[in-house]
């Protein structure tokens, strides 16, 4: 009798475990995972980018952005209208937040501006992280703060930027040379 109990404790626990792992998988949604040389097509970068097998965080590529050093202007690695929507939802309202792996392969660490535009551009958040050199690290932002300044039922665009900018009065001119990692692009919900 108590073998019975203890093999039903044991059950009962097992598919109590199962269950949670499979919800907490079920609320992460990747995007983007830059398996595919294609993909590098969809995203526009000012100095160059590449699908590589380096610094990747889901399955076995990331997407290689450099930027190149420039006191007067932005060096941007984006994604777009018709490109974006080939890849990502433009309705956000039922995800909680959008997560971003990015290594900088950097000696030094590097400021990057995250910006994210709704209607037609009209709409605009924009924040910077400081992102350590050598050092693989990940981007959250949720979207109860983007609701602030977008509308998140009409998302079109997502860009990373480096360097002097109009929307951040603290992204300085880009001084030196960066090469960003990014992978695992993904929601959850």
């Amino acid at each position: 009798m108590l073998r019975k109990i203890v093999v039903l404790i044991v059950i009962g626990f097992s598919w109590y475990c199962l269950s949670n792992a499979q919800t907490k998988e079920n609320k992460v949604e990747v995007v983007a995972s830059f398996e595919d040389e294609a993909d590098v097509d969809l995203w526009t970068a000012d100095d160059g980018a590449e699908i590589i097998g380096e610094h990747n965080t889901e399955g076995a590529k990331s997407l290689k952005v450099e930027y190149k050093a420039d006191e007067t202007k932005e060096k941007r690695c984006c994604i777009e209208g018709k490109k974006f929507e080939s890849l990502f939802p433009s309705d956000w309202r039922i995800y909680k937040s959008i997560k971003i792996d990015v290594f900088n392969k950097s000696d030094k660490e590097g400021l990057l501006q995250v910006r994210i535009k709704s209607d037609e551009h009209q709409k605009i958040w924009s924040k910077a992280f400081k992102i350590p050199a050598n050092k693989p690290y990940t981007i959250e932002i949720t979207t109860d703060e983007l609701k602030t300044k977008i509308n998140l039922d009409n998302v079109m665009y997502l860009g990373f930027t480096m360097g002097k900018n109009q929307y951040l009065t603290d992204m300085k001119p880009l001084d030196s040379n960066f090469t960003l990692y990014f992978d695992n692009i993904r929601f959850v919900k």
